[in-house]
């Protein structure tokens, strides 16, 4: 996954999920639902010092900002959005047990209905301007957000587990390039060894040197999830961001990952 920059933008959102979730309050209810879990199962030594507040006002920013870039995609017909799914969704994921959401939000550890919420319409070979835009297994080669407008790439497929990663291809969600092998291997759950980020679900925490069960955004630092859904999300963000940035120039709070 590529290193980039989440600007947070300012944007009022309501609360949702159990039913069907409108598009524009998405961002806030799922922020809600992941950090509800984050505070009922993780330790205190992954929570790091944050708190409830902390995790829901800077996820929902950042998911905020993702979704506004989808709905513009949802708009040129690359992506579509189901309100009924994405409730369930949100329901789905308050509902998972600690020891569950210990593992990561995994695509295959993900409620099924999450992976549904947005669905990618553009197919193998087709312009995009995104990576979500690309249907499963896809990401959107040659992209180049850094310019206004973008650069369109093209969706290629991404790299299947054991695959080699030694030129820097992208592996398939839920993998990760490691550094011994140069080949695609799955992401680690939380309490396993770890060294980087890229090894971790979430994230390796650096003062245990273990994979952090907190899912979502850290405050002032690491992004810290690279799940199906979350992944997309945070890519949308990262462009919004970039738009905004060019647009306003340089914004003080910077999420890194």
């Amino acid at each position: 996954m590529r290193k980039i920059g989440l600007v947070c933008v300012v944007l009022a959102m309501g609360c949702g999920g159990g039913s069907g979730v409108p598009i524009d309050q998405f961002g806030q209810s799922y922020a809600n639902a992941i950090c509800a879990q984050n505070f009922k199962c993780c330790s205190s030594a992954d929570l790091m010092g944050k708190t409830m507040s902390d995790c829901v006002n800077t996820n929902g920013l950042v998911f905020g900002a993702a979704v506004s870039t989808l709905q513009t995609a949802q708009s040129q017909g690359r992506v579509t959005y189901d309100a009924a799914k994405a409730g369930t969704c949100i329901s789905g994921i308050r509902a998972m047990s600690c020891a569950d959401w210990q593992k990561g939000l995994t695509e295959a550890n993900s409620p099924p209905s999450c992976s549904a919420v947005f669905v990618a319409k553009v197919a193998a070979s087709g312009m995009c301007t995104s990576d979500q835009e690309c249907t499963s297994g896809q990401y959107c080669a040659g992209l180049d957000a850094s310019k206004d407008p973008p650069t369109p790439g093209t969706c290629a497929a991404t790299v299947a587990m054991g695959g080699s990663c030694a030129n820097g291809e992208t592996c398939a969600t839920d993998l990760y390039c490691g550094s011994t092998t140069q080949t695609c291997q799955p992401k680690k759950a939380a309490g396993t060894a770890c060294s980087t980020d890229n090894e971790c679900v979430n994230s390796c925490n650096i003062d245990t040197q273990q994979c952090s069960c907190y899912s979502g955004c850290a405050v002032g630092g690491r992004v810290s999830t690279r799940s199906a859904l979350l992944s997309l999300l945070l890519a949308a963000a990262a462009i919004a961001a970039a738009r905004l940035g060019r647009r306003r120039g340089p914004g003080p709070a910077r999420i890194r990952r």
